[in-house]
């Protein structure tokens, strides 16, 4: 029964993974805009730049699937590159949701704050961020983030 939730769980993110890739590999996900999902649980996209381990990041894509929860991911900025071994992946969505990022599960605050640090690996790193509700509602993304190796 303990395992129970975890399965849920996984199962849940596999469904999400699969809705996401098929929704844009369909064309139904190509939308100019923000990376904030609204509280009406329309499609939106991302288009930001940022500073991630000190190093500056152009504007990338990242998209968002929701279906009735808001998910906003406020670093770092999909596509980002850095030398840090490290980085932290935070947004904000519903008050106290479940967040799964890849396999590390966390519930928002009360305000829909979420965080967690994570470790980076050399090349591509691929987080995929899942959030939902014991009412059925969820919202998902993807981003990557590149570690350079240090010369």
């Amino acid at each position: 029964m303990k395992n129970l939730g975890l399965y849920v769980t996984l199962g849940i993110v596999i469904v999400m993974a699969g809705l996401f890739f098929f929704m844009q590999n369909s064309g139904k996900l190509n939308l100019p805009g923000t990376n904030t999902v609204p509280q009406n649980g329309k499609n939106a996209t991302n288009m930001t730049g940022g500073i991630v381990g000190g190093a500056t990041q152009a504007p990338t894509l990242a998209p968002v699937v929701s279906q009735g929860l808001p998910l906003t991911i406020t670093q770092p900025v999909a596509g980002a590159t850095t030398t840090a071994t490290t980085a932290v992946i935070s947004g904000k969505t519903g008050p106290g949701v479940s967040v799964m990022i890849n396999e590390h599960e966390l519930r928002s605050t009360m305000t829909g704050d979420f965080s967690l640090n994570v470790s980076l690996d050399e090349g591509e790193n691929y987080f995929s961020i899942v959030v939902y509700d014991d009412k059925g509602n969820s919202a998902d993304t993807e981003i990557m983030v590149v570690r350079e190796s240090v010369q």
